[in-house]
């Protein structure tokens, strides 16, 4: 019996590693335009909001600023210039984010979010070699191999409008559609950690801020 589950342990632990392999990175994808007229050049300093939920807010808010820190290029997150407790009317939110130093204002909308379901069919491993169940008398014969069930892997995937908007005159000069997919099983707040970083890379592409490309992310861990 102890000998049978080792084996089955090891058929999972070979499917995991197959699965891993092929687990693919976290990828964004989309079309960014700068505004043809747009002269001013790089930005070294941003302001960032997200245009959602107060918790969702917080957790774009603060991935999209510390890609952009790392990435050399100073942020700040509207929860910390424009607190939610306060009242500000547009004039108010204008001079808030004039005042905070930022060059411009990054603006983050998310958009649908969905889960990409693959299926790994069943898999049988035979098990060959010594005195076999139904060949008693040879010397290789065949015995009942192990069944390795099926499983759904999911990655997430969710879609989002980025625009820069040049401050004082809050001029919008460059915009994104972008789609984030990320790796098995990683959760949104994850998935969207990742796709700040696939829009700072895409920033820096375009030439709109003076920053550098943060090195590519590694696989989440697979089931």
């Amino acid at each position: 019996m102890f000998f049978r589950r080792s084996r089955i342990s090891a058929c999972g632990t070979v499917l995991f590693f197959l699965v891993a392999a092929c687990a693919p990175l976290t990828s964004t994808t989309g079309s960014s335009v700068t505004d043809p007229a747009y002269r001013g050049g790089a930005f070294h300093a941003l302001a960032v909001e997200a245009e959602t939920g107060l918790q969702e807010r917080d957790s774009i808010e603060r991935s999209a600023a510390a890609a952009l820190n790392q990435a050399d290029v100073q942020a700040r997150i509207s929860l910390d210039i424009l607190p939610p407790t306060r009242d500000y009317g547009q004039a108010g939110r204008r001079r808030a984010m004039i005042a905070s130093g930022a060059e411009g204002l990054l603006v983050i909308t998310p958009g649908r979010k969905q889960v990409i379901e693959n299926y790994i069919p069943p898999s049988y491993f035979p098990r060959y070699g010594g005195y076999g169940h139904y060949h008693p008398h040879d010397r290789y014969g065949f015995s009942a191999g192990f069944y390795e069930p099926g499983t759904i892997l999911r990655q997430p995937q969710a879609t989002y409008t980025a625009s820069i908007y040049a401050l004082p005159g809050f001029d919008r000069v460059w915009t994104a559609e972008l789609t984030t997919q990320g790796s098995y099983d990683m959760d949104f707040n994850t998935l969207g950690a990742r796709f700040a970083e696939g829009l700072v890379a895409r920033l820096v592409q375009d030439g709109m801020i003076a920053g550098r490309i943060i090195p590519p992310e590694t696989p989440a861990p697979s089931p």
